[in-house]
């Protein structure tokens, strides 16, 4: 019961860590079909997992320009490939505010 609540409680944070990232991708949609919902939510969840990196690399703001570039790089081939309607011709955008969001957020994400 007791490691069920914690699960509970580390879920609901990282929900929260993920909100404004998904809030970002969601304003983009066409079609805000379940199905596509669904596949946002998923899409979401592996852009955090790359932006997690950001904050595990020292200096990564302002020293590691050619690491900001790959993995924005990365975001964006996420999103150019992802199949949701409305993101693909707009995921060089969104990598850019993504990594601005992440910039903002760097606590959150460690």
């Amino acid at each position: 019961m007791k490691w069920q609540k914690a699960e509970s409680r580390k879920q609901k944070a990282y929900q929260i860590v993920e909100a404004p990232f998904y809030d970002l991708m969601k304003g983009n949609l066409i079609d805000d079909s379940p199905s596509e919902i669904n596949k946002t939510k998923e899409l979401t969840h592996n852009l955090i997992t790359i932006l997690k990196e950001t904050a595990a690399i020292n200096n990564f703001w302002s020293d590691r320009a050619a690491e900001r570039r790959r993995i924005e790089g990365l975001l964006e081939d996420e999103i150019r490939y992802s199949r949701i309607q409305g993101l693909p011709p707009k995921a060089t955008e969104l990598a850019t505010e993504l990594m601005n969001l992440a910039r903002n957020r760097e606590e959150d994400l460690r």
